[in-house]
């Protein structure tokens, strides 16, 4: 069986440029009763890396939140563009 010689979540990411306005969601799960706590984040994204996980080639989304002055990594499968009208 042959698979893709591009990284997992690379091809959705071809569809993002660097500079693009991004949103992700973080979800936590906080205490008994595993009370859950979504929050969606919005930044701007600054690279595209790809990492070995588990064994496994997987594209990242370096991303600049707006509300803090900080640099995340998420997986780029779980960025979106950000879309005004879809709020």
């Amino acid at each position: 069986m042959k698979t893709k010689d591009k990284a997992f979540g690379e091809e959705y990411g071809e569809s993002f440029k660097i500079g693009d306005l991004v949103m992700w969601t973080d979800v936590s799960v906080l205490s008994l009763p595993f009370e859950k706590r979504e929050r969606i984040n919005y930044g701007l994204l600054i690279a595209k890396r790809i990492r070995k996980v588990g064994g496994r080639a997987v594209c990242f989304a370096r991303v600049m939140p707006m509300s803090k002055d900080t640099i995340y990594e998420v997986s780029m499968i779980t960025i979106k563009k950000f879309e005004e009208h879809k709020i």
